[in-house]
């Protein structure tokens, strides 16, 4: 079976260093980091390679919490992170890598590349997720 993936880009208006900060500091992820119809109510970062993230995200309309974790595997900032992204401890985990390039006028290019998904509904629930996430992204940074 073929790998299935994703990728999501977007224009963030806000120079890159910005950008960056709101990806790695657990305070500004809390306030921008779900999708549509969920809240970040808890944020750990160890931002370091092998270092660990945990986040815990509140369904507004049912209260089920999602706990998506997982471990940075590659930090250069203020261009990349590669990061495990998983559920539970025996769910499967997939690839999350986001890429940022400066871009005109102050702006950033964010790429979103998850991949390893494990069938095309939980793909096409992240790809929704992602998206109305950068959404909430450009307008906490800007």
């Amino acid at each position: 079976m073929a790998d299935l993936s994703l990728e999501v880009q977007r224009v963030i208006h806000a120079p890159i260093e910005r950008v960056f900060r709101a990806w790695t500091n657990a305070d500004e992820l809390k306030q921008w980091h779900s999708p549509a119809g969920m809240k970040l109510v808890k944020a750990h970062i160890d931002l370091q390679v092998d270092g660990s993230y945990s986040l815990a995200m509140q369904d507004l309309t049912t209260g089920v919490i999602h706990e998506p974790h997982g471990s940075y595997q590659e930090i250069d900032p203020p261009h990349k992170l590669v990061m495990s992204w998983g559920y539970g401890q025996n769910g499967p985990s997939t690839l999350v890598t986001v890429l940022l390039k400066s871009v005109d006028a102050g702006q950033t290019e964010v790429t979103i590349k998850h991949e390893h998904f494990t069938d095309e509904a939980m793909r096409t629930s992240h790809h929704d997720g992602w998206t109305s996430t950068l959404d909430r992204l450009d307008k906490f940074v800007t």
